[in-house]
C-alpha cells in the first residue's frame, strides 16, 4: 500500500494517526500502520511511520492445483514526502519484513509440505 490514507480531521506537525488495510493479492494480509506528521518545510510534508502485517488465522490461497496455508507476520517502516496542498506523494519508501511458514497441500504430495518463508522488500515510489 503505497498511498497514504489520511485521517478525517486536519492534522498538524507532530500528530499521528493509525490506519488498518487489508489486501487479498498477492497475499491475504492485514496491515496496521501508524503514521507521524514529522515535519513541514516549504510546501513538502515529511511523514514517517511504522506498522505490522500478518496473514489472518486460517489464511489460504489456491494456486496451480495446490492449497497454500499461510502463517506470516512481520514489521514495516514507512517514509514519505507529500505535497502539502494536494496530499499527493512526491516520494514514498516502504521497507517490509515478513517471516513464517507456508504449508503446501497437493494431490501429488503424501502430506502437507511446510516451507519456511522470509520476505524482505523495499518498495519505492517517485512521482514524475
Amino acid at each position: 500500500m503505497m498511498l497514504i490514507v489520511y485521517p478525517e480531521d486536519k492534522i498538524k506537525e507532530g500528530a499521528s494517526w493509525k490506519h488498518t488495510n487489508q489486501t487479498l493479492k498477492p497475499l491475504p494480509l492485514t496491515s496496521d500502520y501508524e503514521y507521524v506528521f514529522a515535519t513541514k518545510a516549504s510546501n513538502v510534508i515529511a511523514l514517517t511511520g511504522t506498522g505490522t502485517s500478518a496473514t489472518g488465522e486460517n489464511a489460504t490461497m489456491k494456486q496451480g492445483g495446490m492449497t497454500q496455508h499461510l502463517d506470516l507476520k512481520g514489521d514495516m517502516k514507512y517514509a514519505a514526502k507529500i505535497d502539502a496542498d494536494t496530499g499527493w506523494p512526491h516520494e514514498v519508501t516502504q521497507e517490509q519484513n515478513l517471516e513464517g511458514t507456508v504449508a503446501v497441500e497437493s494431490p501429488q504430495l503424501p502430506s502437507p509440505m511446510e516451507i519456511p518463508m522470509s520476505i524482505k522488500s523495499v518498495t519505492k515510489y517517485t512521482a514524475l
